[in-house]
């Protein structure tokens, strides 16, 4: 993992398969900023067995073994996250699709 800053939050980044870790409240910061996502998320990439490795994952900062969620209001959008740190995984590209905050989702969400 590399060390990427953006709107004053710096966050990690694997630079073989573009994932990104978000320690607690650092995606919240740095999605109310002004920061273009596109331009630290650097997509999806050729995907190889990474994905398949991360679903036993665990937690870069306390050890304890990650779960798979759904991202609040964004179903079709699958994170890793630490029980126990609250921090999060996010695959290459999902950063760009959580920023994307579509009509339809708003309309979900507000008739949910």
């Amino acid at each position: 993992m590399t060390k990427v800053t953006a709107g004053g939050v710096t966050i990690d980044r694997c630079e073989a398969c573009g994932a990104m870790w978000f320690d607690l409240n650092e995606l919240e910061r740095l999605l109310m900023g002004k920061v273009k996502t596109k331009e630290i998320d650097i997509g999806p990439r050729t995907r190889t067995d990474a994905t398949v490795r991360t679903k036993n994952l665990q937690c870069p900062r306390d050890g304890e073994r990650m779960d798979e969620i759904e991202y609040p209001e964004q179903s079709h959008v699958h994170v890793m996250k630490c029980g126990t740190c609250q921090g999060m995984l996010f695959d290459a590209g999902e950063l760009v699709d959580v920023d994307k905050f579509t009509l339809l989702e708003r309309m979900k969400a507000f008739f949910s």
